[in-house]
């Protein structure tokens, strides 16, 4: 059992290192769930200009790290729609902001806790 957070990452860490496959699993895994849950605290707007929705254009990189021991993708909108995504999170001086990017991230944050500690107990053998 893991007794803090310092044990799990120091576990992720030694995942990474002697299981890199079941490591790329999980760090996908949290990705894709937390671009879906991005997706569903997104509020929708249309661009008058594109007409593309900030919930259409959300990405996830390929991985990215990999030469200094670590692995890990980024989650978030597209260039057409990123410069923009600041007004509705943060708001402006018309409006408040609804600040749904923190919300996806203290959402996820159990989440992606347990999905990596049972990567780390599948990869350790634990």
């Amino acid at each position: 059992m893991v007794k803090g957070f310092e044990e799990l990452e120091a576990n992720i860490t030694k995942l990474m290192l002697q299981n890199q496959s079941e490591s790329r699993k999980a760090v996908k895994e949290v990705a894709e769930e937390f671009a879906q849950a991005l997706a569903n605290n997104t509020p929708v707007d249309a661009d008058s200009k594109t007409g593309v929705h900030l919930r259409d254009d959300i990405q996830i990189s390929g991985f990215k790290g990999a030469a200094q021991g670590q692995i890990e993708k980024d989650v978030g909108y597209g260039t057409k729609t990123s410069w923009r995504s600041h007004f509705p999170d943060l708001g402006t001086a018309r409006f408040s902001g609804k600040h749904f990017k923190d919300k996806t991230i203290k959402e996820m944050q159990p989440k992606a806790r347990k999905i990596y500690e049972d990567a780390t107990k599948r990869g350790l053998n634990l």
